[in-house]
């Protein structure tokens, strides 16, 4: 669903003064031992090349600790809610011991959020990466690459052609109770969970809809229901895009199936169109995202579910900075790539995942009855799971960081410059894995 980036190897035309003084015997004040003659100054270079390499590597690790205590509070908080279920849809906690249970928990990870840091410099707030500033209603920043450009005042300009919509399929016959003493059951199959409710001895209209959408409920099938005004079914998936379609299907009667007995195709979702600072982007449910090799955005993730009056409105501006630390990628320390790690506060986690309940992130979650449990669930595991997988591509990119000191150390990197490296990036066909993991440990 996401796709970002937030490492990437670049050219620098001119290094800055703390970088130039770095180089050959330039810098005052250097260690004596390497001030001394037979010390070469492309071996000093190689010398600075590797402290800031270890330096790397200490700071991914200390960030990965953060993470770490951060996905602990977050587990913690998953277990309580999965553990309240009683099978029944029901809980004899009070609802304002399980709310100041969990807001305990969010301060915790506020806290591990704000403690996490190295040499002074935090790493889980956006200090290490980007930090944003959003004017616009249902306008919200989601992350940026390591290659988003900081932005000018008002910002970078948001256009939307194409507002995001999820796929949804309306019944065919009206909703009557003749029709409904006649069915026998309703089938809906979202491609990976598929369920059928067997209606019910004295079946009314408003008992239909209030049973289909308890099981849709019961069963983590993220698909909700309602009787539209004309008295009939309509089905509508809960996520945005293109890519949460659903079947229907009614086994004796038009209720739903056009054939009875065959499952029907909802109409598809609509991802998101528009720009970002006029550059091109590309859609995914309600996420756009700025395209490769753009000067402004590449990478840069945005989420806009509202509406719009006309095609290429501008919803709103996001003002950007750009936080990233620099790395060297070769031996001389004239290439370097960009260490940017996204903030983790809980205001950014679940950001975009659709809900019943209407959540807008980790810190709006509130339980007031059976939905907002469930919802609360699924939003606490979506970021656990989000949490994991940065967790592995920082694995990835320290041990790219200790290769390359020990290539240093033997002699053997390459002076050429290195190719950036794809990591810390969660592809589309990750946030999908992502989607599929949270299916089986909801189910």
């Amino acid at each position: 669903m996401i796709s970002y980036n937030n490492q990437c190897a670049f050219k620098l035309d001119e290094l800055d003064e703390r970088l130039k003084g770095k180089q050959g015997g330039e810098q005052d004040g250097l260690d004596p031992l390497l001030d001394m003659k037979y010390v070469s100054s492309v071996n000093q270079g190689r010398f600075e090349t590797i402290g800031q390499l270890e330096t790397g590597v200490s700071l991914i690790q200390a960030a990965q600790k953060g993470i770490e205590k951060i996905t602990f509070w977050l587990q913690e908080i998953g277990h309580f809610l999965n553990d309240m279920d009683d099978g029944k849809g029901s809980t004899v906690i009070p609802k304002s011991v399980i709310n100041k249970y969990i807001g305990d928990r969010l301060v915790m990870i506020e806290d591990a959020v704000n403690n996490a840091s190295f040499q002074n410099r935090k790493l889980l707030n956006g200090d290490c990466g980007i930090r944003a500033e959003v004017n616009g209603e249902s306008l919200k920043f989601i992350r940026g690459s390591a290659r988003v450009a900081s932005s000018g005042e008002p910002g970078y300009a948001v256009a939307i052609y194409q507002v995001p919509r999820p796929s949804m399929y309306t019944g065919v016959s009206p909703l009557t109770q003749e029709e409904i003493d006649r069915e026998q059951s309703i089938g809906i199959d979202d491609g990976t969970l598929k369920l059928r409710y067997r209606l019910k001895k004295g079946e009314t209209p408003e008992s239909l809809v209030v049973n289909l959408k308890k099981i849709l409920l019961d069963q983590n099938l993220d698909v909700d229901v309602f009787r539209t005004r004309d008295n009939r079914l309509f089905f509508r998936h809960n996520q945005l895009g293109s890519k949460n379609n659903f079947k229907v299907m009614s086994e004796s009667t038009s209720l739903v199936s056009k054939n009875p007995g065959e499952f029907e195709s909802s109409i598809p979702g609509i991802d998101i169109a528009g720009t970002i600072d006029s550059e091109s982007a590309h859609g995914d449910g309600g996420f756009l995202i700025g395209d490769r090799n753009n000067k402004h955005t590449d990478g840069l993730v945005l989420f806009y579910d509202g509406d719009i009056e006309y095609p290429g409105q501008i919803v709103g501006y996001v003002r950007l900075s750009q936080n990233g630390i620099t790395v060297p990628i070769d031996p001389a320390g004239t290439n370097v790539e960009m260490l940017s790690i996204p903030s983790v506060d809980p205001k950014y986690l679940a950001v975009g995942l659709t809900t019943m309940s209407g959540f807008s992130d980790l810190t709006s979650i509130e339980i007031v009855n059976e939905a907002s449990r469930k919802d609360a669930l699924k939003m606490t595991l979506w970021s656990v799971v989000y949490l994991d997988y940065l967790n592995k591509e920082l694995k990835l990119k320290e041990n790219d960081y200790t290769d390359r000191t020990i290539q240093l150390l033997r002699g053997s990197m390459s002076t050429s410059p290195a190719e950036c490296k794809e990591n810390l990036c969660l592809s589309s066909e990750k946030a999908g894995e992502m989607v599929e993991q949270i299916k089986k440990m909801l189910g």
